[in-house]
């Protein structure tokens, strides 16, 4: 194995081989759990009798290692099915499928967590509650499994100021859970929350410890407030959305939630200082212990926490830190892990469909194989910046395959930034803790000595912040990649090959220097799929559960339709197209998901104007525009029915804009009550484009968010007098209006007589689009889908007669 020869690790013939026996045993354990999940059904008994007739016949050959994979198979089948028929087929599971309205008092087991307004979205608030009593439908019934509670607007701030531990009254309406859910339902809250009694003295005493770290935090920046919290105990709440955005982008999620490598890190750091002030033996265990103690206390015993703890101890011990350090504790790393694995699937059987557990099994196997392969190798750096170093780099290559399933992407700037990162992270989650536990100190000596821990723990996490902006401003920071079987595979062996080249490069100080600049180079160049975009006249961005779409005026200038929900994709997406400048934006309507990204896109091109619905003026979202273009010099104008303009390759022609006769557009106060108006998406600005020249031009219908009674009203308009007729609506591509939502007019769809439909919007949006029924009318129409939901941006271009899709395979949320 690489690495081998480095001094202290041992010859070949030495060295321990990992205990392999209980790996089948955790994975038939994992397996079998995952398959009864969603209940009995023949799943479930395909795993029973597969995993007896191995039981037998390895009892029959007297081969006892399969024999306990078949007999564990067996035990978590019949565990995990009479857990979920517990939580699933109980009374309160019967008022969940009958929607039933429902009084619930119970205990809130954590913080809420909320959720910020997304697009039309409003903010929403999620909670689990752990039920005392349900009244419903004249019937009463007292305990039972937890259900999820969930609220938004108005009612999601109100629950969100209760405190956890609190026991409360709620009243709203019961539904049914996922297959899958560990909760037995949910309750959408239709009244504010009635608080029946405040928390305990534990539940009190936690609350003060994470308060005290937020108030700690009061002197530091308003990014580094809300980081270190989220760093030390999963607060996420006042983290601030584009920092959110920038750790993704840099594969820096996990320091943001309770993990694992977080964990290890903490651990290793403060295992470090005890050392240099003279721990020794069980004083040292004593104070791992503490910190493990504290840890679980600040984040509270949730089950990803426990899930961090366990698999973070895991790792420690087979790296040598807790008090065992050498080869044959290494060795045994992976037993601990499957029975970790093993323990976990009894007691917890859902995390075994959870990303976030195979996220945090994958990492802690990929520190038990290589992380101390990857330290011994960096002998010639300080044994601090050699484990810093080590760990997320163990980890990134080993949950890559992972992150690239849920993500359809190849972090390049992970890598690099996991690794530059680590260093940072342990001293910061210290102070986090010292801060929490010192503002506890009474008086003015509490609020001093947590001011001064918190001030030194949000400069402690400025270089992640940092590390993320630079990271997500590389235009190649990460790669698009299908999340195909193929394209897994694919990336399962290049993660595997980099993980057994490693150690030879981290040996030397020179291949380090020459990796980085290789890293750098590729960092520097925005990556694209192979043939992406091609020889495109006419693009729709994969921006999330909102619209952006490009028309082609030259090789450098292209206009734009809608802006999208999120800055950040729109803008890489154009970059990508070989886009400079944008002559005229069109917003299509005042919605969020149109145009959030239009403050950036203005940051970043030269704009010639912004041409708006003749919407309400007045509405905040239409001042908002104004202002923006205002602000950088570019005039706005509001488009008229009928009218027609051209730049470049660009022939647009207005076929309606601005409320459907006799609709009643809303004021400023309905609109925040309700972001999602049907009289706002009439509104939009419906136009046809006419793209290119000579036999390579390309016609695409645009049609905002308009429903069927502005469908009709530009059918109306097209054949009334003076209306140019249907044929105007002919062309090639259409964008489905409104996502694809379900509320469309046949005869409107049928007129457009468009070869490709597209449906804009993001990975499991909670809206279902597009809708089943939206793709049905376009296949019954003889019209081929694309969605950028799972097919990424599109690019669609003519190769003789044929009109070419090009994809280039990367979702947005």
């Amino acid at each position: 194995m690489p690495g081998s020869d480095v001094p202290g690790s041992g010859s070949p013939a030495s060295a321990p081989r990992p205990d392999l026996r209980l790996v089948g045993t955790a994975l038939a354990a994992w397996g079998a759990a995952f398959v009864t999940l969603p209940g009995w059904g023949w799943p479930s008994a395909v795993a029973v009798a597969l995993s007896v007739v191995v039981m037998v016949a390895a009892l029959v050959a007297r081969h006892w290692q399969w024999a306990a994979i078949g007999l564990m198979g067996c035990c978590l089948v019949l565990t995990t099915g009479f857990r979920v028929g517990a939580v699933h087929d109980g009374v309160t599971a019967q008022l969940a499928r009958e929607g039933a309205a429902a009084t619930v008092t119970g205990v809130l087991t954590s913080d809420v967590r909320l959720s910020p307004a997304q697009g039309v979205r409003p903010e929403s608030a999620t909670v689990v509650l752990r039920v005392e009593q349900i009244r419903a439908r004249g019937r009463v019934v007292r305990g039972g499994p937890p259900i999820l509670v969930r609220a938004s607007g108005e009612l999601g701030r109100a629950l969100a100021t209760v405190p956890a531990g609190s026991r409360v009254t709620l009243a709203g309406r019961l539904t049914p859970p996922e297959a899958a859910d560990p909760t037995t339902g949910s309750l959408t809250v239709r009244a504010p929350p009635v608080v029946e009694s405040r928390p305990g003295r534990w539940s009190s005493a936690i609350n003060h410890l994470r308060a005290g770290l937020v108030r700690a935090t009061r002197h530091s920046s308003r990014d580094q407030a809300g980081l270190l919290p989220s760093l030390v105990v999963g607060d996420t709440s006042r983290l601030p959305m584009q920092v959110v955005d920038r750790f993704k982008a840099t594969g820096l999620t996990h320091l943001t939630a309770v993990s694992g490598s977080n964990l290890v890190l903490l651990l290793g750091f403060g295992t470090m200082v005890a050392t240099r002030c003279g721990a020794r033996g069980w004083v040292l265990r004593g104070i791992q212990v503490a910190a493990v103690f504290g840890f679980v206390v600040l984040c509270r015993a949730e089950p990803s926490v426990v899930r961090a703890a366990a698999m973070g101890l895991v790792a420690l011990a087979a790296l040598g830190r807790a008090g065992v350090g050498r080869g044959r504790e290494r060795s045994r790393g992976l037993r601990h892990l499957s029975a970790a694995v093993m323990v976990l699937m009894v007691v917890d059987p859902w995390l075994s469909r959870s990303w976030g557990f195979a996220l945090s099994a994958a990492a802690t196997a990929g520190l038990i194989a290589c992380a101390g392969l990857y330290q011994r190798a960096m002998r010639w750096a300080p044994g601090w910046l050699g484990e810093a170093v080590a760990v997320p780099l163990a980890a990134q290559l080993a949950t890559q395959p992972l992150v690239t399933a849920l993500s359809g992407t190849l972090s390049v700037s992970g890598i690099v930034a996991n690794a530059v990162a680590g260093p940072f992270v342990g001293p910061a989650t210290v102070l986090g803790m010292l801060a929490a536990f010192g503002s506890q100190l009474p008086g003015v000596i509490g609020d001093t000595v947590g001011g001064v821990f918190g001030w030194l723990g949000g400069w402690s996490v400025e270089p992640l912040l940092q590390i993320a902006r630079l990271g997500d401003a590389l235009p190649g920071g990460s790669l698009t990649w299908p999340a195909s079987p193929a394209g897994l595979v694919i990336v399962s062996l290049l993660s595997l090959g980099l993980a057994w080249v490693m150690p030879m490069v981290l040996r030397r100080p020179w291949a380090v220097v020459a990796l980085a600049a290789v890293l750098a180079i590729a960092l520097l160049r925005a990556p694209a799929s192979p043939g992406w975009p091609g020889d495109w006249r006419v693009a729709f961005c994969a921006v999330g559960q909102g619209d952006a779409a490009v028309l082609r005026a030259s090789r450098s200038q292209a206009v734009l339709v809608d802006a999208g929900p999120n800055p950040k994709p729109v803008v890489a997406c154009l970059r990508q197209l070989g886009v400079r400048s944008l002559p005229v934006v069109v917003i299509t309507h005042f919605h969020a998901d149109h145009l959030t990204g239009l403050a950036e896109v203005l940051d970043s091109f030269p704009v010639g104007r912004v041409v708006v619905s003749r919407d309400a003026p007045g509405l905040p979202a239409a001042r908002m525009v104004t202002a923006l273009a205002h602000a950088h010099g570019v005039p706005v104008t509001e488009a008229r029915a009928g009218e027609r303009w051209s730049v470049g390759e660009v022939a647009w022609h207005t076929l309606r804009t601005g409320p459907v006769p006799g609709a009643v557009l809303p004021t400023a106060t309905d609109e925040a009550a309700n972001p999602e108006n049907s009289s706002e998406n009439d509104a939009s600005v419906m136009g046809v484009a006419t793209v290119g020249a000579g036999d390579q031009v390309v016609r695409v219908l645009l049609a905002g968010d308009s429903e069927p009674d502005a469908q009709r009203a530009a059918l109306r308009a097209l054949t009334g007098p003076g209306g140019g007729g249907t044929g105007e609506l002919r062309v090639d591509v259409m964008a489905m209006p409104h996502h694809g939502s379900s509320r469309q007019e046949r005869r409107f769809w049928q007129a457009g007589g468009a070869q490709v439909a597209v449906a804009s919007s993001g990975v499991d949006n909670d809206y279902g689009h597009p809708a089943a029924k939206a793709v049905e009318l376009a296949h019954s129409l003889g019209m081929r889908v694309v969605a950028t939901n799972e097919q990424g941006s599109v690019a669609l271009f003519r190769r003789g007669d044929r009109l070419v899709v090009v994809t280039n395979r990367a979702p947005q949320r």
